[in-house]
This record gives C-alpha cells, sequence and structure tokens, in this order.
C-alpha cells in the first residue's frame, strides 16, 4: 500500500535524488575555510518547492563529515529558527534574540558576564521584562534597517527600559558588557550558523522586522545567519512594505553572499519521481502509453520536488480505490490535469457527453471548438496525449491516434461512457459493470450456468445496469476469434431476461436498444461458434422446446436468411451448414409452439410480436392467420397491440413522438385495413394512453394513405 509522504526535507547524502550534494558541499567548505572571523550572512534563494531546506540539511551533514575528527569544543554549532511561526511581531523578535541569546552563552559561556549575568540573560535571552518591552522592539524596527552594532540597538531608546528589578545599567557597562562578547565571540575555535528558513512566507511588516534584527546583529563574530527564500516574493513583499519600486539592493545591504539554488537536473527528477511514484503502479506493465503521461508530466507539470510529492500524494490515495476499474496512465493523466491545469481537467468534466460519444456532433463543430480550447496555449505533447485519452477528438488535435488496450484486465479507458465517472468520483457508478465482473465474464465464458445466473443478477438490478452489462458481454464476444457452443448456450439460457417486455421498450430515437443487442450476439454467435455438432446441437434445442421463444425468434431469422423469413434485408447472410429441410424442421417446431402460445394469448405479450407473427404466417398455421388477428383485435388492448406490432414498435413504446408507417405490413400476417378500422372503433370509446392514442392514431392515418397508393412521411 503506497504512503501519504509529507513535504520533508532530506538530510542525508544518501538519499539526495536530486544532485544538491556536490552544492552543499561546495558552500560547507567555503564557509569553514573563510579565514577571518567576522559575522556574515548568506543567502539561498530559490523558487518555493525546490528543496532550498534539504540543502541546508546537506551543508550541515558537509560540514559535520568535515569536522568528524575535531574536538567537541571546535565543531560547528546549527541552530534553526523559524520565523513564520509566530503570529506577533513581538513574538518573533523575542523568539528571535531568544535562540540567538543562547546559542552565543552555549558557545562562550556565561562566566564572561559577571554581575550582569542576569542583565545579559534578559537582554539577549528573551526575558519578558526587557525583550517583549514595546520600547526594545521598536527600537530594533525602527532602525529602518540602519546599520547598528551589537550593543547600538539597546542603547538610546532601549537603555531607559533597563531598569530591571531596581538594577539602573548605564550606557558605559552596556558597552564594556558588548566588548566582552564580541571579544570572546571572536576567540571561538568554531562557527555559530542560525539558519531562518522560509522567510518568504511572512507578511511584509514581519519580514522588515526580521530583515533589520539580522542586520543589527549579522555582523557578531564568528556567527553565520543563513536565509533560505524566493529572491521574488522577498522583493515584492518590501515594495509593498516600503512602497518604492527597487528593493534589490535593501536585500543586498543585509545578505553579503547570496546563491542560486541549482535547479534539480532532469535525470535527477526522474530518479526522485521514480523512486516515489513507481511502486504505486508496480503491478502495472509500462507501455509506450505510461511512457507519453511520464513525458508531459516532466515537460509541463512536473518542474520542483514539491510538484512530484504533490502529485505522489494524490495518485497514493486515487489509485488503490479504483485500481481495478481504472486504467492507470488514464488516471495519472487525469490527475495531473487536475494539479497541474484546472482549466483543462473542467473543459473535461464539462464536456464529458461530447468527449465519450453519448452526445451526438454530426457534423463535428462541437469537437473542432472542443479541441481548439484544448490546443490553445498547450503543448503539442498535451495534446497528443488528451486525443489518446478521448479518441473522438484525434482529428482536431492532428490527427494524432494512440490505441488504448481492449484488455478489460489493464482497466476501463477514461474516454468510454463506462468508465468517465470512475476518475472523478473514486468508485464506480451503480449504473456501470465492475470490471472484476467482466473478467470473470471472459474467464467463464463457456460455462452456461454462470452466464445465465449473470443475466439473471443484472436484469435484477434494473434496465440501467442491464444494458451495461449486456453492452460488456457484446464486447467480449466481438473480441474473441472463435466461441464454444456452450457459450453460445449460455447466452440462448440467458438473453430471455433481455427481451422481457418492460426491458426491451426503445428509450429514444437512434438508441441501441436491447431488441438490437440481441440481434447482435446471435450475428457474432453464429459467425464465430465452433461448427463442429453445432447443427446436431441447435436442432436438439429447437426441437426439444429449449430455447426461450424470443431468443429463439432471431436465430431462425438468421437461420432464414436467404428466404428473408423475418428481415427482409439479409445483407450478411452466412453458411451455417442447416440445409432449406433443416430450416423448414425448425419452423415447424417452432411455429407449434409459437401457435400454443396464440391460443392462450400469450403471445402477445412479447416485445417480438411481429417476429413471431412473420414465423407463423411461414408455417402451416399460417393461411388463416390474418383473420385470426382480426378476431383477437376486437379486445381493445390487443389491437393497439397488434398495430405496433405492424409498426414494428414494442406494445410499451416510450418515444414520445409518433412513429410512421411508410409501407403497408406483409399482407400473409395482417389484414392491416380490418385492423385499422378495428382500432379507430376503439379510439372513439376506449381510454389509451396519452403517447398509444397518438401512435394508434399515426396507424389509422397511414393505413388511410397507403390504400389511396401514397407514402406517409417517414419518421
Amino acid at each position: 500500500m503506497a504512503r501519504i509522504v509529507s513535504d520533508k526535507p532530506i538530510d542525508r547524502r544518501e538519499d539526495d535524488a536530486l544532485g544538491y550534494w556536490p552544492f552543499a558541499n561546495a558552500l560547507a567548505r567555503g564557509l569553514l575555510d573563510k579565514s577571518d572571523n567576522h559575522g556574515f550572512v548568506v543567502g539561498v534563494q530559490a523558487n518555493w518547492g525546490m528543496g532550498k531546506t534539504s540543502a541546508v540539511n546537506l551543508i550541515e551533514a558537509a560540514i559535520a563529515n568535515a569536522e568528524i575528527q575535531k574536538g567537541e569544543d571546535e565543531q560547528t554549532r546549527f541552530e534553526r529558527f523559524n520565523p513564520w511561526q509566530f503570529s506577533t511581531t513581538e513574538g518573533l523578535a523575542k523568539s528571535y534574540l531568544s535562540v540567538l541569546g543562547k546559542i552565543i552563552a552555549n558557545s562562550i559561556g556565561e562566566d564572561v558576564f559577571s554581575k550582569k549575568k542576569s542583565l545579559f540573560k534578559r537582554l539577549i535571552g528573551g526575558g519578558k521584562d526587557l525583550v517583549g518591552h514595546a520600547a526594545a522592539i521598536g527600537a530594533v524596527a525602527g532602525t529602518g534597517g540602519a546599520a547598528l552594532p551589537f550593543m547600538g540597538a539597546i542603547q538610546g531608546s532601549v537603555s531607559s527600559a533597563l531598569n530591571v528589578s531596581g538594577e539602573l545599567t548605564d550606557s558605559d557597562s552596556l558597552d564594556e558588557l558588548a566588548r566582552k562578547v564580541r571579544e570572546r565571540l571572536g576567540k571561538l575555535d568554531h562557527r555559530i550558523i542560525l539558519v531562518l528558513d522560509d522567510i518568504d512566507r511572512l507578511n511584509p511588516h514581519e519580514l522588515a522586522i526580521t530583515l533589520t534584527l539580522i542586520k543589527t546583529f549579522g555582523d557578531l563574530p564568528n556567527v553565520v545567519h543563513i536565509l533560505l527564500y524566493d529572491k521574488s516574493l522577498v522583493e515584492a513583499s518590501l515594495v509593498q512594505y516600503t512602497g518604492t519600486e527597487n528593493q534589490s539592493t535593501y536585500l543586498q545591504k543585509i545578505v553579503q553572499a547570496e546563491y542560486d539554488l541549482p535547479p534539480p537536473s532532469r535525470s535527477g527528477l526522474l530518479k526522485f519521481a521514480d523512486n516515489l511514484i513507481s511502486p504505486v503502479f508496480s503491478e502495472m506493465p509500462q507501455s509506450e502509453i505510461f511512457s507519453e503521461v511520464w513525458r508531459l508530466a516532466f515537460r509541463a507539470y512536473l518542474k520542483s520536488p514539491r510538484d512530484i510529492v504533490k502529485f505522489y500524494n494524490a495518485i497514493a490515495i486515487s489509485w488503490p480505490s479504483v485500481r481495478d476499474e481504472a486504467y492507470a496512465p488514464d488516471l495519472a493523466a487525469i490527475e495531473l490535469f487536475r494539479l497541474f491545469d484546472r482549466d483543462l481537467y473542467n473543459l473535461i468534466i464539462l464536456e464529458k457527453d461530447l468527449l465519450v460519444g453519448s452526445e451526438f456532433d454530426f457534423e463535428g463543430k462541437r469537437l473542432e471548438e472542443v479541441a481548439e480550447k484544448i490546443k490553445k496555449g498547450r503543448s503539442r505533447h498535451a495534446a497528443r496525449l488528451v486525443a489518446g485519452m478521448f479518441p473522438r477528438l484525434n482529428k482536431g488535435l492532428d490527427g494524432y491516434r494512440e490505441v488504448r488496450p481492449k484488455a478489460i484486465s489493464e482497466g476501463r479507458p477514461i474516454g468510454v461512457e463506462a468508465g468517465f465517472d470512475t476518475y472523478f468520483r473514486m468508485e464506480i457508478s451503480d449504473e456501470h459493470v465492475p470490471v472484476r465482473l467482466v473478467q470473470d465474464l471472459q474467464r467463464n465464458i463457456d460455462d452456461a450456468q454462470f452466464i445465465q445466473n449473470e443475466f439473471k443478477t443484472s436484469y435484477e438490478r434494473g434496465i440501467d445496469y442491464f444494458t451495461a452489462f449486456f453492452d460488456e458481454y457484446l464486447a467480449i464476444i466481438e473480441d474473441a476469434e472463435q466461441v464454444s457452443y456452450s457459450a453460445f448456450e449460455g447466452f440462448l439460457m440467458g438473453a430471455r431476461f433481455a427481451l422481457i417486455d418492460e426491458k426491451v421498450a426503445r428509450n429514444g430515437f437512434l438508441f441501441f436498444d436491447n431488441f438490437q443487442r440481441t440481434s447482435s450476439a446471435v450475428n457474432k454467435f453464429l459467425s464465430k461458434v465452433e461448427k463442429e455438432q453445432f447443427r446436431e446441437r441447435l436442432l436438439a434445442v429447437f426441437s426439444e422446446g429449449r430455447i426461450d421463444a424470443n431468443v429463439g425468434a432471431f436465430v431462425l431469422a438468421k437461420l432464414g436468411e436467404p428466404r428473408a423469413l423475418v428481415f427482409v434485408d439479409a445483407s450478411d447472410q452466412m453458411d451455417l451448414g442447416f440445409s432449406d429441410k433443416d430450416v423448414d424442421q425448425i419452423i415447424k417446431w417452432f411455429a407449434e409452439a409459437l401457435d400454443k402460445k396464440f391460443e392462450s394469448r400469450e403471445i402477445f405479450n412479447s416485445p417480438v410480436l411481429w417476429m413471431h407473427l412473420k414465423i407463423l404466417a411461414a408455417s402451416q398455421f399460417g393461411n388463416d392467420l390474418p383473420s385470426r388477428l382480426n378476431d383477437v383485435a376486437k379486445d381493445p388492448e390487443l389491437a393497439a397491440t397488434i398495430a405496433f406490432s405492424a409498426m414494428n414498435i414494442s406494445t410499451d413504446s416510450a418515444l414520445g413522438v409518433a412513429l410512421r408507417m411508410d409501407r403497408m405490413p406483409p399482407k400473409n400476417v395482417y389484414d392491416t385495413s380490418g385492423i385499422a378500422r378495428l382500432v379507430a372503433h376503439h379510439l372513439k370509446s376506449f381510454d389509451y394512453n396519452q403517447l398509444d392514442r397518438q401512435n394508434l392514431e399515426t396507424f389509422v392515418e397511414a393505413v388511410a394513405k397507403l390504400e389511396k397508393g401514397e407514402t406517409p412521411e417517414r419518421f
């Protein structure tokens, strides 16, 4: 399991993946080899997140390594002070003086102060009675950056505040104390290094106070201040504080030696990222698509160690929650956009329907507009990556094509409707089928009972989930080069759930319904099923009546394509090894079963009634079928069902618009004129719902026009 990584600096050379050690080692040598003992201020500047604190930690490590043979009294003292941790300027000044005083006292010993020991501890140690006094802080802040000697800051306005516990201190005694402190500091065998980190986080007033303190005390012998900051932020803050434009000279008066932290090398950033990120995706095969993501990441987004940590922490949380569903390169890409290119991220969310193909864009104008928005201000590498994620944008993004793998074992890509939401919700939608189940379907495709059970379970979860399940099942069959008869049998057993009336109703124009899914599945199976014993086994299914009537109609329609048994247009006929005699025998068996359903009226509950009626018409029961239907149509509800079958729409149509009939239904099935007269009669007296009434009125009007030789408008 991936761990969350804090933005924690490194402090060991062996952890230096960014190549900062040479810089740190060189600066450490410079600090140690400096011949005089004058105090001075060093600045290390770089943008936020570039690793300034890590660099200073490495400087400390380099100094410790260089002084390993020295005695304890000869080793450099390091102390840290973070001014941004204090909420008030008084607390900031007090804490700075306290830290400085303690490290000086520890270095030179308290014996130097003699009777002035308590005074010095108050003065430098940050005693409440002294440093907390407004006059003391006012003296430091009021210098305006003027160069003051060590004791100069406490003479004048501060000296009046030094009547502590009745001890009146005159200027001469203070000068003597200052001289002794400087003298003892100058004789030290080691340096004192005080590091002030993140001073660019301070507000303008706090920054001015801090720099004034450093300027006041920055020349103490053998005391080195190292300041870490982003120069542009510090100068901008000083401009805001002073109201003048150029503040670079102000900083130069305080910092005697300023160094730019060398930017991490590309190889260093890659190594750092690899050490963090690779374990997250350790189980995923590396591919050219993954490489495309990383190329864009380091060209456009991951510019600093902090960026890498930020990205790592995001995927360390998101990937484990969707690893069984999402395609890893797409998740990495969308997280990059979320963190570093929010406009692109929001655009992808906004245009979901267009990008995954559920919104129609016949002329392609909308896709062109979105592609232009993506290209604007972004590199071609970003465009290439987005085109790979959403293939519909290929043309608009310079025709770049990148093939996402079909293997569901690698996760669903973001560019398909069933996969998209997972990348934003961090969980699979209730309307979509888990990848785990798709994998189970692939492994158990030859287990007829397993397939039947999954069809049933999916049906019970509702129409949206069932249609998603059916689409996944179709994709598996589509990808297979060959399927077994057992797999086909599982489909024959399970597909009946797709053709239960309330589940097959068409939900809108141009939408792929379960009627079409079933037809497509039958075509796929019959073109790929193993032919050995196929004829004998399928004949047995029909002869024994073990096939669902609705599913069987699709199979028989395919077998009877050469004679246009059900479908008039037979553009994809195939040789399945069945003779005309075989087909006639199947029609006989099947029609006998349908005729029984006709007598019981069960046949009129079928969503593929029109297919059943065509098969009956081609059998021994066909001669009197039109009159039998007229007799049934005396019932108003069954009359509507028969009329709708003549129009080739579902009994429970949910289209919301009237369909139009542009040709007369086959005469060997329907007495269309007789049905129309009965329907017209029922319309006067029976309370049909609004949609059924609209469609029935259209049926009556269409029949009248067709009888006159006119052609009704096609929907």
